[in-house]
């Protein structure tokens, strides 16, 4: 294990509100772990955990699903970071070393999500006896946790449907525009470990091309899918396993007309180890690693050859898309000029050749392998003095995939501010898509659009946000441009929904989209259609208001809404990237003031809130809307609990005790609502990438934090 992955002098998050931080363990636990690793973990016997347990509420023997082995372990490694030590999360997750460190560096940058660090902890071990104090205070978290009678944990209960076998033939998208979108439950760090039909089931495949989508993506390895000439031929086996489970996905999505494309970040760095047997190959240097150098032929006929492999070992491969500016350090160039000056070979180069040279590579070998392979070059993150040059350096036929949002200038609270990443709340193209665009379309490259239809870090915990008119307006706006190649989605946003057929209706179309989604909403929600328009404009015209940072999405306490606790003392957190907000007020604010952070958040859910008042009794019309009005306070309760966020710290700051309570008293509202919400669907809370963002338990401790804040 890399000395990265081990513990720093870093004080964790501390939670005052359970008097032993093993109790803690056990009740974050509680359900997605057995009850003996659990006990394991804590220096214990499972009889003593128990019986700690059923103290505190729960049911002394439960039934633990194996889903959260492999479909949660992100959430059981997040909620024991600030509790336990490295082994005892291995223990609490059943991971080897290897594993977790894997999980860590690959699956969609866990590492970053804890923090880039491991804060040293007090290890939590079980003590017996009890001491007075302590039987006293969980005696109070058992009578709360009575009080609440939280429905069962209802995790993953969204798979079941999908575990059904689509009855007669299969419904073909209408659409020849490329329609790509990835799955709402996939398998992030190794999608084909399982064969890949846990991650794109039939009745999935089914539910996407009656969307209307014709394109899914999943997250490749090339070191898992093609020989390395560097590395010995360890995983032989495993790599003609995952090329087999391609193979069959390929097949099976066939069956409903949709293709299959990986999407590449290649090459991925390596560690000093491996420059010691091949130094000519050492790139520039970033953190711990170092890429392998594009500027070395080598690297590039890896890249090639590699390609080639996957393409020529999967027929009827649609094709795949390549990110080459981004989070894992791939080329001399991804980073910016610090980085890239540490190159002797490529610190005087065009930034723009290195990102041409590494996609040509890329696309010259999946060219090779199969001459119909649709080669797209996703431009993230491209910087607007070369991007341009980047594109026109291209030479292989690629499609240019550009954020329709990407720089997008906007004014919000008074402040200047340009979108970076994705948005539903400001509405593409900007200038730097066209740009890039154009100048593919004058060299016959094709243009495709990246946006979020369902979901974006905005509000990442909902399957869908319902605000269709957002999502009309945007691409109404890319139709006006001639661009309806649409990558729908990034890992989150892939649920099958309403809000996707409607989008997968209106790019082919050429009506108003107003017009176009009175239609839709008419033939979905029928008699509710009027109420549905009323109540989705006002969540359109309140989500307009949001106060978008790209660090700010990433940072704040949005993501996970009312489960995220209040800290009646500050606790010295940096807030950490779709990980931990802490009350790390600054952080979430970004380039706004911090009082109109929180104002912003105070007029989105204020004016979402109106836009609830607007339903109807949901037992007067059928599932659909039902469902609509689910979303929508769901939205609501994540939207007003990140201004409750904002406000307590203010307040705590000011020492502003009525303010306190005052906002510990709406959140509790919240919390309540979000658990009754959770029980009617499951999938609110849950994201590919990240798993569940919280549990029953999880939002029952919220109430119990509550609790201990108003008797301060």
């Amino acid at each position: 294990m890399d000395s990265v992955y081990l513990p720093i002098d870093k004080q964790p998050a501390k939670y005052p509100y359970f008097p032993d931080p093993a109790f803690l363990v056990i009740w974050r636990n509680w359900g997605c772990v057995a009850p003996a690793q659990i006990a394991k973990a804590l220096d214990a016997t499972e009889e003593d955990v128990c019986a700690i347990a059923e103290r505190m509420g729960f049911d002394s023997h439960p039934q633990v699903s194996d889903l959260w082995k492999h479909r949660g372990f992100l959430t059981t490694i997040r909620c024991n970071w600030n509790l336990c030590e490295y082994d005892q999360i291995l223990t609490l997750t059943g991971m080897t070393e290897e594993q977790l460190e894997f999980t860590l560096r690959e699956d969609d940058f866990m590492w970053c999500k804890m923090g880039n660090l491991k804060p040293t902890v007090e290890r939590p071990r079980l003590k017996l006896p009890l001491t007075p104090e302590q039987e006293k205070r969980l005696d109070e978290i058992g009578a709360i946790a009575r009080r609440i009678s939280a429905p069962a944990e209802n995790a993953f209960a969204f798979l079941d449907h999908y575990k059904k076998v689509p009855e007669g033939d299969p419904v073909l998208p209408q659409q020849e525009r490329l329609r790509l979108l990835y799955s709402y439950f996939a398998i992030y760090g190794d999608t084909l470990a399982d064969d890949g039909a846990e991650s794109f089931p039939d009745a999935l495949l089914a539910e996407y091309a009656k969307c209307g989508t014709n394109a899914i993506w999943f997250q490749g390895l090339l070191s898992q899918l093609a020989p390395n000439p560097w590395k010995e031929d360890t995983d032989k086996k495993g790599r003609e396993e995952r090329l087999e489970a391609l193979r069959n996905l390929v097949k099976r999505a066939a069956k409903y007309g949709i293709g299959v494309y990986p999407y590449f970040n290649e090459p991925r760095p390596e560690l000093d180890s491996f420059f010691e047997q091949y130094p000519h190959l050492k790139g520039a240097h970033y953190e711990i690693y170092h890429c392998l150098c594009p500027s070395q032929p080598e690297v590039l006929k890896y890249l090639e050859d590699a390609m080639e492999y996957v393409f020529k070992n999967v027929p009827g491969l649609a094709g795949y898309f390549s990110i080459t500016y981004s989070e894992n350090f791939t080329n001399c160039a991804c980073r910016g000029p610090e980085p890239q000056s540490t190159c002797p070979r490529c610190k005087d180069r065009d930034p723009a050749e290195i990102m041409a040279d590494v996609n040509n590579a890329l696309a010259r070998g999946a060219h090779r392998g199969n001459p119909d392979a649709k080669a797209m070059v996703y431009t993230w993150s491209w910087n607007a003095d070369w991007d341009e040059a980047a594109v026109r350096g291209l030479t292989e036929g690629q499609y240019i995939i550009s954020v329709s949002e990407e720089h997008l200038p906007f004014t919000c609270g008074g402040v200047d501010v340009s979108v970076m990443d994705y948005s539903m709340s400001k509405l593409g193209p900007s200038e730097a898509s066209l740009r890039r665009w154009k100048a593919g379309q004058e060299l016959g490259m094709p243009a495709a659009a990246k946006i979020q239809i369902n979901s974006s870090w905005e509000l990442s915990a909902m399957p869908y946000v319902p605000i269709y008119g957002l999502i009309g307006e945007h691409l109404s706006n890319l139709r006006d441009v001639g661009v309806r190649d649409i990558m729908f989605t990034w890992s989150l946003g892939g649920s099958p929904s309403p809000v996707a057929t409607f989008a997968c209706d209106l790019i082919d179309g050429d009506e108003p989209w107003e017009t176009a989604l009175q239609k839709f909403l008419k033939k979905e929600y029928g008699a509710a259609a009027a109420t549905v328009y009323k109540a989705q404009k006002q969540f359109c015209d309140a989500f307009r208001e949001y106060p978008f940072y790209i660090l700010s999405i990433y940072y704040g306490p949005h993501t996970f809404g009312v489960m995220a606790p209040f800290f009646a003392e500050p606790t010295d957190c940096k807030a950490t990237m779709v990980g931990f907000p802490y009350d790390d007020l600054k952080s979430w604010s970004g380039p706004y003031p911090m009082e109109v952070y929180a104002d912003q958040f105070r007029i989105v859910s204020t004016e979402w809130k109106k836009g609830l008042e607007m339903l109807e009794d949901e037992s007067k019309y059928g599932p659909e809307y039902a469902e609509f009005c689910c979303m929508a306070r769901a939205s609501y309760c994540h939207l007003a609990s990140a201004y409750n966020h904002c406000r307590f710290v203010l307040a705590r700051e000011a020492g502003d005790i009525p303010t306190l309570l005052d906002t510990i008293a709406s959140e509790r509202v919240l919390v309540e609502e979000t658990i009754r919400l959770r029980a009617q669907d499951s999938r609110i809370g849950f994201e590919a990438s990240n798993h569940y963002y919280f549990t029953m338990q999880d939002l029952v401790e919220k109430l119990i934090n509550l609790d201990y804040l108003e008797d301060l």
